[in-house]
C-alpha cells in the first residue's frame, strides 16, 4: 500500500543541496516549508534566507557535504549555473553540454556521519527529505542508513540524472531499484527537464515492514546459525572435555595402581628393613656376648698362664734345689766321714726337699687336665676374624708347650732309705 504523504504538512524538512536557492526551493512541497524544523546541509547553507520558511520554524544550518569519513573535500564548480559535483564529469555531460567548463575547485568541509546522524535525531515526523546534489544521492543516502534515519523519512523528493554524468555516479535505474529496497516508491516524476528529472517517493509501508521483517529473519537466521555454530562448538567443547575427564580419569586409576604397587614395595621394604635392622641387632647383641666371652676367656687364660709359669719357676727352682740337695748329698757322702750328724743333716733336708718335689709335681698332674680342657675350649669357640686374629696374635706360644710339659709323666719317686739308727 503506497501512502502518499505529499497531503500530509510535514513537520521537518531535511534539505540536501548544493544547487541554487531557487532550484532547490522547487523540490519543497508547499506544506512542507510551514515545517516547524529545518536541517539545511549545503556548502552554502546561507543562501537558503531565513523568510523562506515559516517564521517560527527553527533553522539548524550544516556547512559542508555529507561524507562518512569527515574530511576535506574539492568541490568542482562548472559553468552551468547550479552545477558542481565532486567526482569528474563523464563524456555524456559534454555531449549535453559542449561548452561546459570547470571554472573552480572548491575546498568544503566533510561532515561525518555521527554529525549529521545527529542533526537528523532532533527533527520530528512526519520528515521530508530533500536532495538536490545530482550524481551524489547515492553517498547522500548511505550516510542516511548509517545514521539509522532513512526509517524516519515519509516523504523523498530529489533531482536525479536520467544517464550517469558523473564518474562513479549511478544512473536512474539503479537509484530507483535502491530507493526501492528501502521502502520508497515512486508517486511523482517531473520530466520538464528530461536530462534532470524531479522525482517524489512515498514511503510504502508494507514494502518498508516486510524489508524490516526480512532483515530480522535475516538478523535471526544470523543469530540462529551463530546459536548452532556455538552449540556445536559447546557440544566439540563438551565432548573434548568429557575425553579429558576421561582420560585424566584413566590417568589417576594408573596413578592409582601406581601409588597403591609402590606403597606395597615401601610397605615390604619397611618390612625387610624392620627384620634386617632386628637381625643386625641380635647380631651385634650376640657379638657383643661372644666379646664379653672372649674377654672373660682371655682373663682366664691370662691367669692360668700367670699360674703355669708361676707354677713352672716352682719347678725349675725345686729342680734346681734338688739338684742342689744332691750334689750337697753327695759332697756329703763323701764328707760322711767328717761327721755323721752331717750326714743325718742332709739327709733329713734331702728328704724334705724330696717330699716338695713330689708335692708339686701331684699339683702339676692335677692341673694338666683343666689345662687341657681350657685350651681345647679355646681351639672349638667361633670367633670374629678379627677376634680371632687378635687372639691368635695374643696367645702364648708357649702355652701348649706348657700343658705338654705338665702332662708329661711324673719322674719316678727315689725310695727313702731309712734313717739310721
Amino acid at each position: 500500500m503506497i501512502e502518499n504523504t505529499s497531503l500530509v504538512p510535514a513537520r521537518a524538512l531535511a534539505l540536501f543541496s548544493w544547487n541554487t536557492p531557487a532550484q532547490t526551493l522547487s523540490l519543497v512541497e508547499a506544506s512542507s516549508r510551514e515545517a516547524g524544523s529545518v536541517l539545511i546541509v549545503s556548502p552554502f547553507p546561507e543562501a537558503l534566507a531565513d523568510g523562506t520558511f515559516a517564521p517560527q520554524a527553527r533553522i539548524t544550518r550544516l556547512e559542508g557535504v555529507p561524507q562518512g569519513a569527515g574530511r576535506t573535500l574539492h568541490l568542482r564548480r562548472y559553468s552551468l549555473e547550479g552545477l558542481y559535483s565532486l567526482a569528474a564529469p563523464t563524456p555524456l555531460l559534454r555531449e549535453l553540454y559542449p561548452g561546459l567548463r570547470e571554472q573552480a575547485s572548491l575546498e568544503v568541509p566533510g561532515l561525518s556521519t555521527p554529525v549529521v546522524g545527529a542533526a537528523l535525531t532532533g527533527l520530528e515526523a512526519p520528515l521530508h527529505a530533500v536532495i538536490d546534489m545530482p550524481g551524489y544521492e547515492g553517498p547522500v543516502l548511505a550516510l542516511l542508513g548509517e545514521a539509522g534515519r532513512i526509517e524516519t523519512i515519509d516523504l523523498l523528493t530529489l533531482r536525479a540524472m536520467r544517464d550517469s554524468c558523473f564518474e562513479g555516479a549511478e544512473g536512474l535505474p539503479t537509484l530507483l531499484s535502491v530507493l526501492q529496497e528501502l521502502g520508497f516508491q515512486l508517486v511523482r516524476r517531473d520530466d520538464s527537464d528530461p536530462d534532470w528529472p524531479i522525482l517524489t517517493f512515498g514511503v510504502d509501508r508494507a514494502a518498508r515492514q516486510i524489508a524490516q521483517l526480512q532483515t530480522s529473519l535475516a538478523e535471526r537466521d544470523e543469530a540462529l546459525k551463530a546459536r548452532d555454530a556455538a552449540l556445536a562448538e559447546s557440544q566439540a567443547t563438551t565432548k573434548r572435555v568429557i575425553a579429558e575427564r576421561d582420560a585424566a580419569r584413566s590417568t589417576l586409576a594408573e596413578r592409582d595402581e601406581a601409588l597403591k604397587a609402590r606403597d606395597a614395595a615401601l610397605a615390604e621394604s619397611q618390612a625387610t628393613t624392620k627384620r634386617v635392622v632386628g637381625e643386625r641387632d641380635a647380631t651385634r647383641t650376640s657379638l657383643a656376648a661372644q666379646e664379653t666371652r672372649l674377654k672373660d676367656n682371655a682373663k682366664a687364660l691370662g691367669e692360668l698362664k700367670k699360674t703355669v709359669e708361676h707354677l713352672r719357676e716352682l719347678a725349675e727352682r725345686s729342680e734346681r734345689e734338688r739338684d742342689e740337695a744332691r750334689e750337697d748329698l753327695r759332697l756329703a757322702i763323701e764328707m760322711a766321714k767328717a761327721g755323721r750328724s752331717d750326714l743325718e743333716d742332709l739327709r733329713q733336708r734331702f728328704t724334705r726337699l724330696s717330699d716338695e718335689r713330689d708335692s708339686l709335681v701331684d699339683l702339676l698332674q692335677a692341673l694338666t687336665p683343666r689345662l687341657r680342657e681350657a685350651a681345647e675350649h679355646l681351639r672349638h669357640l667361633p670367633l670374629p676374624k678379627t677376634a680371632g686374629a687378635e687372639t691368635a696374635e695374643h696367645q702364648d706360644p708357649g702355652a701348649e708347650g706348657a700343658g705338654a710339659a705338665l702332662s708329661a709323666p711324673p719322674r719316678p719317686r727315689a725310695k727313702r732309705k731309712k734313717k739310721a739308727q
